[in-house]
């Protein structure tokens, strides 16, 4: 399979090509900002899913946001949803079911014909992929139960591909921020919730290297607070070119996005 920037999707035809975003962006005002791909580049190729990340290297974004769980058998794989059911044609939840099973699913032809040979990803080839394609990876932990045996494996395979901690680990749990934090006082966390506000900020200033993802909708006209105090606001899920004006302008240097539909 050839991958490239204009897929062979109708979905392509609904984005701007992102490899020039640099330029277009700058009338905008909005350089130095890093663009986080959504579940890859989601909108062109089915999400989470290796295609997804390689039209995001090859758009151009800084980094690739992804959602991850465990298996039945203690794999770390690729999936937003907490079942199998609607990115796959199998059915069932992602921790009653082994990798090998995981990886005979279709997980591209619900999107398209032309990626019905896309497969849930594992960890590693995600993190294998980001490296090829020139991104940050910015796993999600999907909200759970882990022993600290699973998460520390988590983070052994980030830092078997990107041994310098150029990685970004998300989480929507506190407890599991904490889990994390007390076994890697160096990884980059960020802590992921629905509105901004200063206490959360706190959070972060406790937690260390912890940045903040808020719904962009809830993030105030500045994030001054936030920057006194040394976190980074991260906003999500950013898809209007006058939204990410009013983010940037509030401060906000990272943005998670499924695309920018520039003119």
């Amino acid at each position: 399979m050839t991958l490239d920037i204009h897929s062979q999707t109708d979905n392509s035809k609904r984005i701007t090509d992102l490899a020039q975003r640099g330029s277009n962006i700058g009338s905008y005002g909005l350089k130095g900002v890093q663009y986080a791909a959504h579940r890859g580049l989601s909108k062109i190729a089915p999400e989470n899913t290796l295609p997804a990340f390689i039209h995001a290297g090859n758009a151009g974004f800084w980094g690739a946001e992804t959602d991850v769980q465990l298996s039945l058998d203690g794999e770390w794989v690729l999936m937003h949803d907490a079942t199998v059911d609607r990115t796959t044609n199998g059915t069932g939840a992602v921790d009653s079911l082994t990798l090998a099973q995981l990886k005979i699913l279709d997980a591209g032809s619900w999107f398209s014909d032309y990626y019905v040979d896309a497969r849930v990803p594992t960890l590693l080839e995600y993190l294998q992929t980001c490296k090829r394609a020139g991104l940050i990876p910015v796993p999600e932990i999907k909200t759970g139960t882990y022993s600290d045996t699973d998460l520390q494996y988590f983070i052994d395979q980030c830092l078997s591909v990107f041994g310098d901690y150029q990685f970004t680990i998300l989480s929507a749990n506190q407890g599991i921020v904490g889990q994390l934090r007390d076994l890697d006082k160096r990884v980059t966390i960020e802590y992921v919730v629905g509105a901004y506000t200063e206490a959360l900020v706190d959070f972060c200033v406790t937690v260390g290297n912890c940045w903040l993802g808020a719904e962009y909708t809830t993030i105030p006209s500045d994030v001054i607070y936030a920057t006194s105090r040394g976190v980074q606001i991260v906003a999500f899920t950013v898809n209007d070119p006058d939204n990410i004006v009013d983010m940037i302008n509030a401060g906000v240097r990272q943005i998670t996005t499924d695309y920018i539909n520039l003119p």
